[in-house]
């Protein structure tokens, strides 16, 4: 397999992490993701999650709330991500692209932050307009296919 560049940092939407936890990944994007998470093991990869994530996992019903902040956890090094709350006036384009606050903070946080991949799962409202929002911000949203995918095109 090729290598990462050891500065590679990817921030996860908090549907990968539901996903993983609930075993509701579709099997081609949980074959991705677990080659990823090999890749992050590896050192060759860092998973970042930010506090918004933290915020939707708290929000979960308390029977399965612990399963998610242990992933997220065991996953993600929140400490690179700006912990400060985005204010999405900052880039009212992305709040008006999307239509969800926290969506739009994810990736204001991503920009913020300097990370140029956004892996998420949201196919309805992330996904499908992938080309806006990198015009919007500056950062890829793509699922754990398409990142993988497009690593082993550039190795």
């Amino acid at each position: 397999m090729p290598q990462l560049s050891a500065h590679e940092r990817v921030l996860l939407d908090t549907s990968v992490i539901s996903a993983f936890v609930n075993g509701e990944m579709r099997p081609t994007e949980a074959v991705a993701f677990r080659a990823l998470l090999q890749r992050q093991a590896a050192g060759h990869l860092t998973f970042l999650a930010s506090t918004v994530s933290l915020e939707e996992i708290r929000a979960i019903p308390l029977a399965y709330r612990s399963s998610h902040l242990r992933e997220y956890e065991s996953m993600a090094n929140i400490r690179e991500v700006d912990p400060t709350p985005s204010d999405n006036r900052e880039n009212l384009a992305l709040l008006t692209l999307l239509r969800d606050e926290n969506d739009a903070r994810l990736l204001t946080q991503c920009q913020r932050a300097g990370v140029s991949v956004f892996l998420t799962l949201d196919e309805r409202t992330i996904l499908q307009k992938a080309s806006e929002v990198e015009a919007a911000c500056g950062v890829k949203a793509q699922s754990p296919t398409q990142y993988f995918s497009a690593t082993l095109r550039s190795a």
